[in-house]
């Protein structure tokens, strides 16, 4: 890790005109950090070739991949102290050993709240009694991917990254300042499930709004007069500032961070209040079915339909008009603030004026009833036998047993690659065992959060062989089985995964041509080198048909790409060994496992 900080490499990997900068010295902040490193980088024992530094963060890193107690951590430390020799710079509780790598994780602020949500305890009033109411380009790895975007040119009209959005590109546009720097960034607000920094068992609703005070300061800040980190691969001081370019939701936290009501009438954001919506005579609750196909191409085949939606019924009208910010702006800047204090938040409640009905949506009778009157689906209409009882068809995606029984067969045949598909359930035992104290909840998760950025931030700089959860090894890898490698020749990436030991010799077989082929075009195009070919590949079969969309071109021609490539390989005759290597096709005979 020091090396890699404080290494002589060139600082060429910049961005844009890299012979015209000077080095500089690292801001207090980032000296601050890199003395850290240099204070850590220490040996556990004379004689040892793993640093104090090392140990505590690899120590760190187990506790957080395996949900180690604390006192299971502090009896291992205490083992660790006996087992090596004397005079030894290992903690021998797990205290001890973070006290090695505080610093790393990304600066928290304790901020008190009112029990009742009204107000926070914090800049102006973090005295009062009573309620009245940037690490990212420390690593040069991380550096030069947070400009990857800058520097690396694209096929056009291709979505390869966020900067080709049309959200990006409006930013850009709007702010060229903002943009005409490629470190700055862009953010993203999820806000779906678990909120660590709203404490309580119950839904803050309004009330988020004044959890969500230190955040809008931080993001103001970052927007306004940003922060000064030190970039690594340039040695350069430099004004960043970040954006928050996307929320991301559910409909219900939608509702509780924008503040419009998302139930009842008008729960619609962007029909307003000339939403379609209308009240279910037998289901009892308001329905939105069928209220957006003004929204489709005037010339959708959808708007003349009479069957697929409301029964005999064709839609004519255009789209609504969708507000922009300022006029969202002044239709609510006069609204009392949730942040005001509990009459303003009452008065605020009262605004709304929404119905909320809380009721399950079910495959019911009355369901029914309402499909009747509004679907053309016979099939699902309810039916009365000769006694008078009624009955419900079954719905089409209904499963008989001898078909939910194919279907739990193939489910249970399905085989992923190592890390390709994740146990949900297993997740969530992971997440709960991070909870040290179940009266604070949201406390343990956030420590435990704190102290995973820590070895999150380590794992870059780790030996190969050291499984960590940013790294993960698969199920059979061993990094000290012999390679045939050379480590000094340029290679993709995909042939430097760790080696493994087989747990048997398997057998041999032959792949058939369709294997072959398959095999062959996973291996280009996972190599990461062949960008040029791929992009001369698309022109050379827009040429040839140049009536054909770009985006369609690997969908129909993806096959020929490898006897183009072939051909090109022999008729340019490239340096690059590595590159006749791919052209060739791979031996038919191949050890299986299976």
């Amino acid at each position: 890790m020091v090396l890699d900080t404080f290494g002589n490499d060139p600082p060429n990997m910049g961005v844009g005109d890299e012979s015209h900068f000077e080095e500089e010295e690292p801001s207090p902040q980032a000296k601050k950090f890199l003395n850290l490193l240099k204070e850590s980088e220490r040996p556990l024992y004379e004689g040892s070739t793993m640093s104090v530094l090392e140990m505590a963060s690899r120590t760190t890193s187990l506790k957080c991949k395996y949900n180690f107690p604390h006192r299971c951590v502090d009896r291992f430390a205490s083992l660790m102290n006996e087992a090596i020799p004397n005079n030894n710079n290992m903690g021998e509780t797990f205290y001890e050993v973070k006290k090695v790598v505080n610093g790393l994780e990304l600066p928290q602020e304790k901020i008190h709240a009112c029990p009742k949500g009204c107000m926070l305890f914090w800049k102006d009033d973090v005295d009062l009694s009573k309620c009245k109411v940037v690490e990212l380009f420390a690593t040069k790895n991380i550096s030069h991917e947070m400009t990857w975007h800058a520097k690396n040119p694209r096929i056009a009209n291709t979505m390869a990254h966020p900067c080709e959005s049309d959200a990006w590109k409006h930013l850009d546009k709007t702010f060229p300042k903002f943009a005409s720097e490629p470190r700055n960034v862009r953010l993203g607000l999820c806000t779906d499930g678990f909120a660590p920094h709203v404490p309580g068992p119950k839904n803050p609703k309004s009330n988020l709004d004044v959890y969500m005070q230190p955040l809008i300061e931080e993001l103001k800040q970052l927007w306004d007069v940003g922060e000064t980190p030190y970039d690594l691969s340039k040695k350069q001081n430099f004004t960043m500032r970040a954006a928050i370019l996307w929320t991301i939701s559910d409909f219900l936290a939608y509702g509780m961070l924008s503040g419009w009501s998302t139930s009842g009438k008008k729960a619609c954001p962007y029909c307003l209040d000339k939403s379609k919506a209308f009240w279910l005579d037998h289901g009892g609750k308001v329905s939105w079915f069928d209220c957006h196909r003004q929204f489709l191409n005037p010339n959708h085949p959808f708007r003349k339909s009479k069957t697929a939606f409301c029964k005999n019924r064709v839609e004519k009208g255009s789209p609504l008009h969708i507000m922009s910010g300022l006029e969202l702006w002044e239709c609510v800047k006069d609204f009392p603030k949730a942040t005001d204090g509990p009459a303003d938040l009452k008065l605020l409640k009262k605004a709304k004026k929404v119905m909320d009905v809380k009721k399950q949506t079910c495959d019911t009778v009355s369901a029914r009833r309402d499909i009747e009157k509004y679907c053309r689906r016979p099939e699902l209409h309810v039916v009365t036998d000769e006694r008078g009882k009624e009955s419900k068809p079954k719905a089409p995606f209904a499963l008989e047993k001898p078909q939910r029984k194919v279907l739990c067969e193939w489910i249970r045949e399905l085989r992923f690659p190592d890390g390709y598909s994740s146990n949900l359930s297993r997740f969530l035992n992971h997440l709960k065992r991070k909870i040290g104290n179940k009266a604070r909840v949201e406390g343990s998760i956030c420590n435990a959060y704190l102290t995973e950025e820590i070895t999150n931030f380590f794992s870059n700089y780790y030996q190969d062989g050291v499984d960590t959860k940013t790294r993960d090894l698969s199920r059979n890898a061993n990094a000290k089985v012999d390679s045939n490698i050379n480590p000094n020749e340029k290679i993709p990436e995909l042939f430097k995964v760790d080696c493994g030991r087989a747990p048997n010799q398997g057998r041999m077989c032959c792949l058939d041509t369709k294997e072959l082929e398959r095999a062959h075009l996973y291996v280009l195009s996972n190599s990461g080198i062949l960008d040029v070919y791929e992009r001369e590949f698309v022109e050379h079969i827009l040429q040839s048909r140049p009536n054909m969309r770009r985006e369609d071109v690997w969908q129909q021609f993806e096959k020929k790409f490898l006897d183009w490539f072939r051909d090109k390989v022999l008729h340019d005759k490239p340096a690059k060994d590595v590159l006749h290597a791919l052209s060739m096709r791979p031996f038919s005979r191949v050890r299986t496992w299976r």
